[in-house]
């Protein structure tokens, strides 16, 4: 029976303590949380976990003041095709959004802005404050609502909500509302403030096993930027730990050109535009979620430009607000540089393409599950020339082991000093110039793929047109496949048969033999690969596992076709011949061609001399 070393029962371990958090009875599938938005209160903001710390110009975030007697609010309701949308007199704003089934939201019905403060496009006046004072609801429309508000200072303010028109249905109605604001000085003397604010509303985690993506982001001077949950800690050394307490309640930016600000989660997102970019400021703070422990809501709040009017003048400030699908198809189709809002990482070009790749398969197959199918086996069949090098370099690395091997006991009994190191490198150096095999010929192909892996990864973990469609058992493609509970415990088919898979294709791979103790731990370590892979995607989405299931499949039909081709042969590289030299050379001497030589011209009789002397 095989004893384990130290390195694989390090690796058992911690393999063991990654299955047990990802598959333990926290991570248990529940239904999507569905309850009706919260009706603001007060015009605070909720607490935070900790005594606040404010980063920014100001030193201290004055606390917005409560009011003297709760309003109670009236709702009124807009609808189309692709969502409800209920505003709010109080603060003149939208109190929630309901997205309805269509191509770039999925079949899942989602309610935005809950757990909420405030309402959407609310004004206020100070850095982190919400605006709930009752507004007066002057117009409505089938697609528009208007309403007003009388200030204390002389202001009449003047908000009209109109769904935005666009030549697609995606485009116009049911994402994209046009937000006017009016700002009437009333008064004789001079207004002046540069402290106005529109609410962005909140982005939290929606379902218990959405991953926690929860940010508010910003786009400005051409820069798209990210806060997340975690950056309202202060960091300890380097970023590596941080520190429970003190937390920041406060993260306030200011910035040149804005194009856009709001929150955003896994699938959904809302987001500020000014008509015309400017500069403008931005305001971020988190709370604890009360449904999920752990996870924090995040809300924003957009800056509007300095206002100054003088006595009855009126000031005009327009807005576009985004609420609906984070979908990358859908955001590039609006424009305005949304698309930037998705956040791919390093791999954003790839993620893009492939996300047009999956709309259309979709589009021809009806299915989700079949569009991940064939978009994996085309993916798999370009690389497939990669898939081959790599395995054809592996088995020439596994004929060269003797010789490789030979040079290292030559060395073996000697004290190595670094220059018999260098020696002994050079002659392995010099063995696999002879053979024409590179040391690097089977990891440098698999390098290649995982600019593929991490593109196809971040579209396939921001899908939002994946949400609520099935295929096979899977309820969800962007949920767990789930099908039954033991013991708290989920059951997964996917995960499980993708484990099965990549142990099948690792089995067949070829491991060429080798005494390096460098690559002796790797290999050990590659062996373990597949428990660590079932630990990742068991809780997540199963769309990752049908995709890594499909390609793992691929992989040990093209293992076998490998298998089929004839065996790569080990030979010598051929000595170079160099061609002729003619010419002159080095000292511009000219070079004479070598004659082909004859027979020697005829002697005559003994004198030695030759016949053609004169």
């Amino acid at each position: 029976m095989k004893k384990f070393d130290k390195l694989d029962l390090i690796v058992i371990l911690i393999t063991g303590l990654a299955l047990w958090y990802f598959m333990g009875p926290g991570s248990t599938t529940a239904p999507p949380a569905t309850k009706p938005a919260a009706t603001p209160t007060a015009s605070a903001t909720p607490a935070d976990d900790a005594a606040p710390k404010v980063e920014g110009p100001t030193a201290t975030t004055p606390e917005a003041p409560k009011p003297e007697a709760k309003a109670e609010p009236v709702l009124t309701e807009v609808s189309n095709d692709t969502g409800k949308y209920v505003f709010t007199n109080l603060g003149g704003g939208l109190n929630s959004a309901t997205i309805l089934p269509a191509p770039f939201s999925g079949k899942t019905p989602q309610e935005l802005n809950l757990v909420s403060p405030g309402a959407i496009g609310s004004l206020a006046r100070v850095d982190g404050e919400i605006d709930t004072s009752p507004w007066t609801l002057k117009g409505q429309t089938d697609r528009s609502i208007t309403y007003e508000l009388a200030t204390k200072d002389d202001l009449l303010i003047t908000k009209t909500w109109t769904m935005a028109e666009g030549p697609e249905p995606q485009k116009g109605p049911g994402y994209l509302w046009n937000l006017q604001i009016k700002i009437k000085n009333t008064g004789a003397e001079k207004f002046i403030a540069d402290n106005f604010y529109l609410y962005a509303g909140t982005a939290k985690q929606l379902h218990n096993n959405d991953a926690p993506y929860v940010s508010s982001i910003y786009m400005a001077d051409g820069k798209h930027v990210e806060i997340k949950a975690g950056d309202f800690v202060e960091s300890k050394f380097l970023g590596w730990f941080r520190e429970p307490s003190p937390p920041i309640s406060t993260i306030s930016r200011s910035m040149a050109s804005l194009t856009w600000a709001g929150v955003s989660s896994q699938y959904y997102a809302t987001l500020i535009s000014p008509k015309v970019a400017a500069d403008g400021k931005f305001w971020t703070r988190r709370f604890p979620d009360a449904e999920h422990k752990g996870s924090f809501v995040l809300h924003a709040g957009v800056g509007l430009p300095r206002i100054s009017l003088d006595g009855q003048q009126e000031g005009t400030f327009e807005y576009e607000v985004f609420t609906g699908p984070r979908s990358g198809s859908l955001l590039n189709k609006i424009g305005g540089e949304r698309n930037e809002a998705m956040f791919y990482g390093w791999t954003s070009a790839l993620s893009k393409m492939f996300l047009g790749m999956l709309n259309f398969f979709h589009s021809k197959t009806g299915s989700f599950g079949l569009a991940i199918v064939l978009l994996t086996i085309i993916v798999r069949v370009v690389i497939w020339p990669l898939h081959i090098k790599a395995t054809r370099s592996m088995k020439r690395m596994g004929l060269l082991a003797p010789m490789m091997n030979e040079i290292k006991l030559r060395y073996k009994d000697k004290q190595m000093t670094p220059e018999l190191q260098r020696k002994q490198q050079i002659e392995m150096m010099g063995l696999y110039k002879e053979y024409n095999v590179s040391p690097l010929g089977g990891c440098l192909p698999l390098l290649l793929q995982m600019p593929i892996f991490f593109g196809y990864f971040g579209m396939l973990n921001h899908a939002v047109e994946m949400r609520g469609h099935s295929f096979l058992w899977a309820h969800d493609l962007t949920q767990p496949d789930t099908v039954y509970n033991l013991f708290g415990l989920p059951i997964n088919p996917l995960p499980l048969v993708m484990t099965l898979t990549m142990f099948i294709q690792m089995k067949l791979q070829p491991t060429p033999p080798t005494t390096d103790e460098n690559q002796k731990m790797q290999m050990k370590i590659m062996k373990f690969m597949p428990l660590m892979f079932l630990a990742f995607c068991y809780s997540n989405a199963s769309a990752l596992a049908l995709y890594w299931t499909v390609q793992n499949i691929v992989s040990i039909g093209q293992t076998f076709l490998v298998k089929r081709m004839p065996e790569p042969a080990l030979t010598k590289r051929e000595a170079r011949k160099l061609p002729p030299v003619s010419g002159r050379n080095s000292l511009g001497q000219p070079i004479e061609e070598e004659k082909p030589k004859g027979p020697p011209p005829p002697r005559t009789g003994g004198t030695g001399k030759s016949a053609f002397k004169k």
